[in-house]
């Protein structure tokens, strides 16, 4: 019943289920190359300015050559296939074509997708995402391409033709016979405890837990929620002096995870027996810290008659804030560990304290045993943050049926968002609408983490009553 109502044969099936097995299992010979992989710097927020949550696996197509289309065909009926069956996974498909039909392409992608089932996933969640791969900067490429699944390409052949692919196999080495005696340098930095180590060989080995290590393994820890304690008052009252409602609402976070780079970041926490300047043993934590935040709203309605002869408009105002009480000296906390754009997270560089690395060798270079978190590569967090002035206008007219609204939300550390709406009433069960939304700011931080990527909708909505 599925592969009829796909227009699938079984071959289609069998085809489609062994690309899903690469998509739940990561399969090396269709995911990007290791040289991409390396060179990705930015997280899951990269995806969220092309509407890609990044909470389910993604399957990229890239398709450059109108005679190829036959591959989109089969990637939209394999997602079909999957949505189907209860899995679901996010359809990348960049079109890639370069010259003057780079539109007739995209129309026959868009067609493909319009005439088939999955018309009403576009831009969903577990959905199909169409984008134009000039639109897309080198960085969000490399992004894309690192958390894919699988990526398929029109220049590789069939869709069977890459699923069946294998990595060319391993070329091993002959041992390598030494020629000369060796003579051994003195090191110019503390070597790692070679006591500590299983099956050590100069450079790493294995913890006695069986955790790697070597002089080169970097350490990445991962910032996750948990549930916290939080304790706060709100009041609400019309004031005849404003003739408004005034809004207050104050709350205290306790022992809400943070990020301090030197703390939750230490390369150095991978070598074993690497101590602190004090002789403290160096563990990686997650610090904790304790949060105030407030609101204080304003609403009111009001008559401008030159605008709205007939209704009134409604305003909401809103000013937000928060306060870091344990941000200090010695305590200088980042912006939930957000990099800033190209900012390596570690770097190599002169550590105080620590033998071998208070200068550098004599190659004028320091060790890669040398590594420190890069705490200018992450968004600061400031002492007072977050504090901005949300303001919503909107008004009706023609006896209801047209709502325009006006949304903008200005943060004092130079961000901003502007958020224009009309909403039309075409019957009591339709309703036509369009928005735009436009972010941009000063840092990479809060509503600013997706600035720079403009958003234009259109959409008909139907209701049952």
């Amino acid at each position: 019943m599925v592969l009829r109502q796909l227009n699938a044969t079984e071959a289609d099936s069998q085809l489609y289920s062994r690309l899903a097995s690469s998509v739940i299992y990561a399969n090396a010979s269709l995911r990007a190359a290791a040289s991409v992989l390396v060179r990705n710097r930015r997280g899951q927020s990269g995806l969220w300015g092309y509407a890609i949550s990044g909470d389910l696996p993604i399957v990229l197509l890239q398709i450059a050559d109108i005679a190829n289309i036959d591959l989109v065909r089969q990637l939209v009926q394999a997602h079909a296939y999957w949505r189907l069956k209860g899995l679901a996974v996010d359809l990348v498909i960049w079109n890639e074509d370069h010259d003057v039909y780079r539109q007739r392409l995209q129309e026959q992608i868009m067609g493909l997708i319009a005439a088939g089932v999955e018309a009403h996933v576009v831009d969903r969640p577990g959905g199909i995402f169409v984008r134009i791969a000039e639109q897309i900067s080198p960085e969000d490429r490399i992004l894309i391409q690192s958390v894919a699944r699988a990526i398929i390409t029109d220049s590789r052949g069939t869709l069977a033709g890459q699923i069946n692919r294998r990595l060319p196999t391993e070329v091993r080495i002959p041992r390598l016979v030494p020629t000369r005696s060796h003579r051994p340098e003195t090191p110019s930095v503390a070597e790692l405890p070679r006591e500590s180590l299983i099956f050590f060989n100069g450079i790493g080995g294995f913890t006695p837990d069986g955790r790697p290590c070597s002089k080169a393994l970097a350490l990445v820890t991962i910032l996750e929620r948990r549930l916290e304690s939080v304790a706060g008052v709100s009041a609400s009252w019309f004031s005849p002096t404003v003739r408004g409602v005034i809004r207050t609402e104050a709350e205290a976070f306790v022992d809400e995870l943070g990020f301090i780079p030197d703390k939750n970041l230490n390369p150095r926490g991978q070598v074993p027996g690497a101590k602190n300047p004090d002789g403290s043993p160096i563990v990686n934590t997650i610090p904790k810290t304790d949060f105030l935040r407030w609101v204080i709203g304003y609403d009111t309605f009001f008559f401008f008659r030159p605008l709205n002869p007939t209704n009134s408009f409604i305003l909401v105002t809103a000013w937000h804030g928060q306060w870091n009480l344990l941000e200090r000296r010695g305590m200088d906390f980042r912006y939930l560990g957000e990099q800033k754009p190209g900012q390596p997270a570690t770097v190599v560089g002169r550590i105080p304290g620590v033998a071998g690395c208070e200068k550098p060798g004599a190659d004028g270079k320091f060790s890669i045993l040398c590594q420190k978190a890069n705490t200018k590569g992450f968004e600061d967090q400031y002492k007072f943050d977050n504090q901005f002035m949300q303001i919503a206008l909107q008004s009706d007219y023609l006896h209801g049926k047209l709502e325009p609204r006006l949304v903008a939300i200005l943060d004092v550390t130079g961000i901003f968002g502007f958020a224009p709406s009309v909403v039309y009433r075409l019957t009591d069960n339709v309703l036509l609408s369009a928005n735009y939304v436009a972010i941009e700011g000063s840092r990479r931080a809060g509503l600013a983490t997706f600035r720079g990527h403009d958003i234009l909708q259109f959409k008909v909505q139907a209701q049952l009553n």
